[in-house]
């Protein structure tokens, strides 16, 4: 069922970019080509059409930069995960004010395999999404500490403020699940806190090969 859900997941992404190549790139490069036309037949309206045409051009930007973000976050091949990390939460931020999001994150974290790092974006991610969709919480923190001599492992918690649950009813969702499977198949522990009225924590422990 997982894995049939992760391929409905695919098949959603990949629509919900067609769509916005369409809607957004598609539209806004048939405006400017019309405006480029409209520019040599008009010559008095050149300064207009320019100033137009460098708007679309910005907005374009944007829309290119999400559609990549939800491809692959760059800032992490480019920057490493801490960067990609913080600018995830100015991201999140942005978008839901009313949350608050802290980051305490080790810089050793950037020294980990590229399969590693994108992982623990992706759980941090989901974690995110599930504090907004089911906690009602005003406030979570993010852990990301690396710790051990000769076997490093990377200890993550993301907590947060809000309703929390009796632990016998919290429901293995597949989102949850997918988060498990990931911490498992890269050999760590997966393990979820919560009471009533406690908020909710997500506590995992990966083995950090390439330290």
């Amino acid at each position: 069922a997982l894995t049939q859900h992760s391929l409905e997941i695919v098949e959603i992404e990949r629509k919900q970019l067609a769509k916005e190549l369409h809607d957004e790139l598609g539209q806004s490069l048939t405006a400017i080509k019309m405006m480029a036309v409209s520019a040599n037949r008009q010559p008095g309206q050149i300064q207009h059409l320019t100033e137009e045409i460098e708007k679309i051009c910005d907005n374009l930007i944007n829309v290119v930069r999400n559609m990549m973000q939800q491809l692959h976050p760059l800032v992490l091949t480019e920057l490493g995960l801490k960067a990609a990390l913080e600018d995830l939460l100015t991201r999140w931020k942005r978008m839901h004010p009313a949350l608050t999001v802290n980051l305490d994150c080790d810089d050793e974290i950037d020294d980990s395999h590229a399969n590693t790092t994108i992982q623990i974006f992706r759980i941090i991610q989901e974690c995110l999404t599930n504090v907004v969709r089911h906690s009602q919480a005003s406030k979570a923190d993010i852990s990301l500490k690396v710790m051990g001599d000769s076997d490093e492992r990377a200890h993550i918690s993301v907590t947060d403020n809000g309703l929390g649950c009796p632990a016998e009813h919290i429901k293995k969702g597949f989102g949850l699940l997918g988060m498990k499977e990931r911490v498992q198949s890269l050999g760590g522990t997966f393990k979820i806190e919560t009471l009533p009225g406690t908020g909710f924590a997500i506590k995992v422990e990966l083995p950090l090969p390439g330290h």
